[in-house]
């Protein structure tokens, strides 16, 4: 693990928050949270994790990540993927082959799952989308984005340019 800023650490074996230290090896079950204006980039088996400011993911296992709240890049090179990957929200489930990903939570003062908005967008690769529990689902490729909102699929866009 890299990382600028303070970034804190749940382990699942040990629920207590600690902070994190550079070059820390990151468990299943650990739950990782970065500060305002802190950065952190973790190396899992297959795949590598970027997350921004006021972000919290839980690595579920080394193929699953659950994103509660703020934005991340998510990367699985084709090479060393031996199956497909998945990022959890509150109110979507992202599966991805190979590729990367960015994906946003942004969340309205309610905190239900309706107040809840996933913004996706595919820039290498591919991944497949849908809301949690529902049987919608988008196939996205190179440069093109979607919403969930709630349990509501938007229709895919172009990803805005830089």
């Amino acid at each position: 693990m890299a990382f600028k800023g303070r970034v804190s650490i749940e382990r699942a074996s040990h629920p207590e928050l600690i902070s994190a230290k550079w070059g820390e090896r990151i468990l299943t079950g650990d739950r990782i949270a970065t500060a305002e204006s802190s950065v952190v980039s973790i190396y899992l088996k297959e795949a590598s994790l970027g997350m921004s400011e006021l972000t919290t993911v839980t690595i579920s296992t080394d193929e699953v990540i659950r994103l509660d709240s703020g934005k991340i890049r998510y990367y699985l090179p084709q090479v060393l993927a031996r199956g497909a990957h998945q990022i959890h929200t509150p109110n979507a489930v992202i599966t991805l082959p190979d590729g990367e990903v960015e994906v946003e939570v942004k969340r309205r003062p309610d905190d239900s799952r309706a107040g809840v908005t996933t913004e996706i967008c595919v820039t290498g690769g591919s991944a497949v989308v849908g809301p949690v529990g529902a049987g919608q689902r988008r196939g996205l490729g190179p440069d093109e984005c979607v919403s969930v909102t709630g349990t509501d699929l938007g229709l895919a866009y172009a990803a805005p340019r830089p």
